[in-house]
């Protein structure tokens, strides 16, 4: 549940809810809430600390920056997020973004990286806050569902390929996931045997713990083994390598420095960054807000989102996104309210004030161990099985994003993925489907004749249904359909009547295009008639006066309506002849 202000001036109470939602809880926190909270944050950090170095070493940067995030970034989110409960920091897909971002700038060496990985992630929280007040919340309604499916498969290839060099022993000098193929079976002669074995025990342990105690922080214990083992054993003097040594203490406030002639890459990096982390963190926030029945709002997780990668940027850190998984730790813990997060992050805080002396034993193929087995977790195979099942198209969507991924880079395969997502949706908005209806006695109701065999068209009356919105790139192709219909009709029409339900909109293109029909049909002998118009497309009618065309009594509340007037009119001519 989420902790509400308790007294104060209550109009104040519901603007501190509405724009900083971590204030109203600072307001009306209740201490019964506390002791739940502290252990819920306890668990979500023993997550934290190994997944958010190993994050850091995905991108190149300094095992530390990732406790960094995991001890500031939830501050910002905590202020501003509309979720009382997403855990927000170091992410996979994120991370594997900012990572596409800095290698695109060709620094090896992980402290020289940090300042452009806290620029990328500055510009990516302003762009965030700024989508946010200009309320752009949908903007994560780009990344359909088979898009995210092939990103999450191609980043998930990403961090393994990536992280296969520490795990055999040997360095991995090629970029581009079939170069490394080949790179990796040329080497595996050169595999350091001690090595590989602390990388698989780890991911065993890591794997195992998941298996029968889901509940348990397997990364936690694995990394925590690997220190020992590493002490004990001085696996160091046997070739097995370690982070060494780790800067302790919490990190200086410093602004990101934004060079202008790397702007546009880090800004391009940014973007994509925002996009990805948004979709990321709405589809996870929405998902549990749905389970504990509270709501969230769109554009103040875009604030949220904001400020916790501005709080990352100002500390050495890189952008966060929310994560499902440990949002479930925390629920599975007992989490009452945000300071669950809270609680989090002081937790991470206090490693880094007092216990980072053992890092410096821990072995980087545990680490890599620890990153396989979390890109594992974000491959889905099902859905792009399910996706291939229900429709092909989006099937080789998911497909084409990751491969786009793997292939020639994360931010260019995402966009790759949306420009040709766009074309497949212009393709089918802009040849619809439509439908010619016939009237069934039995049912009493109108129905696609080309779907309902036996069913026929109503002689003299021709009920046509085009499905989807009238704009200029369908415009012409709505002509060519209505004639045709006219054309191939078995008997002429006298009536052209429009089933407008689906026509949800029209442009000027359109409307154009409809006054010129109009007069056609008029010089065919056919009259207009329109039912189930939308208030818009009545709206734009009225403003050119081609409802005065059409004639009001053309114009119906439904089908069944012009159907009947229809039929009467046909009637009385029959009785007048």
């Amino acid at each position: 549940m989420s902790a509400r202000p308790a007294g104060g001036d209550e109009r104040q109470s519901r603007a501190w809810t509405r724009y900083v939602p971590g204030l109203a809880a600072l307001h009306g926190y209740e201490r019964a809430c506390l002791e739940r909270d502290l252990l819920a944050g306890l668990s979500v950090a023993a997550v934290t600390v190994p997944v958010g170095m190993a994050y850091s070493q995905l991108m190149g940067l300094p095992p530390v920056t990732g406790l960094y995030v995991a001890a500031l970034a939830p501050v910002g989110y905590f202020l501003f997020g509309s979720s009382w409960q997403l855990v927000v920091g170091p992410d996979a897909a994120t991370a594997a973004l900012v990572g596409a971002g800095l290698a695109s700038l060709a620094i090896a060496e992980p402290s020289a990286r940090v300042p452009f990985a806290c620029a990328i992630t500055a510009l990516a929280g302003l762009f965030c806050l700024a989508a946010g007040l200009l309320r752009l919340g949908f903007i994560a309604n780009f990344l359909s569902k088979p898009i995210l499916v092939g990103f999450m498969n191609g980043t998930g290839t990403i961090i393994i390929m990536g992280q296969v060099g520490k795990l055999f022993g040997f360095e991995m000098v090629q970029n581009g996931f079939f170069r490394q193929v080949i790179e990796l079976v040329s080497k595996l002669g050169d595999t350091h045997a001690p090595t590989l074995i602390v990388g698989v025990l780890t991911f065993l342990v890591v794997h195992y713990l998941s298996r029968v105690a889901p509940k348990c922080p397997g990364a936690l214990v694995a990394v925590v083994a690997a220190i020992l083992a590493s002490s004990v054993f001085q696996l160091e003097a046997h070739g097995v390598a370690v982070l060494g040594a780790v800067p302790s203490g919490l990190p200086k406030l410093t602004l990101p420095a934004l060079e202008v002639a790397q702007l546009p890459q880090l800004a391009l990096a940014a973007l994509g960054v925002m996009l990805i982390s948004y979709t990321g963190t709405i589809i996870a926030s929405r998902a549990f807000a749905a389970k504990n029945r509270y709501e969230i709002e769109a554009n103040q997780e875009l604030i949220g989102l904001g400020a916790a990668d501005i709080a990352a940027s100002l500390f050495q850190g890189y952008a966060v996104g929310g994560s499902a998984a440990r949002t479930a730790v925390g629920e599975s813990a007992g989490a009452r309210t945000r300071f669950a997060n809270l609680a989090a992050a002081a937790s991470v805080a206090v490693v880094l004030l007092f216990l980072t002396g053992p890092l410096a034993y821990l072995p980087s193929a545990s680490l890599a161990a620890v990153l396989v087995s979390a890109a594992l977790g974000i491959f889905d195979l099902k859905t792009l099985a399910w996706l291939r099942r229900i429709r092909k198209p989006e099937f080789r969507l998911a497909v084409v994003t990751w491969l786009g991924v793997i292939t020639i880079g994360v931010l260019r395969g995402v966009l790759l993925a949306v420009i040709l997502a766009i074309i497949e949706l212009l393709n089918r908005t802009s040849r619809p489907r439509d439908a010619v209806l016939g009237y069934s006695e039995e049912r009493d109701d109108f129905y696609d004749v080309a779907m309902h065999d036996g069913l026929e068209t109503v002689p003299g009356l021709l009920i046509y249904r085009f499905n989807a919105p009238i704009v200029f790139f369908n415009a012409d192709y709505f002509r060519a359909r209505v004639r045709t219909s006219l054309d191939t009709a078995a008997e002429k029409a006298d009536w052209f009547l429009l089933d407008a339900e689906m026509i949800s909109a029209i442009d000027a293109t359109a409307l154009s295009i409809l006054e010129d029909l109009q007069s056609e049909l008029a010089s065919r002998g056919v009259t207009l008639t329109v039912a189930r118009p939308s208030r818009q497309f009545r709206e734009m009618i009225q403003a050119t006066g081609l409802d005065r065309e059409i004639g009001r009594i053309h114009i119906f509340a439904n089908v069944k309506a012009g159907f009947d007037a229809f039929r009467e009119r046909s009637e009385g001519a029959q009785r007048g002849a």
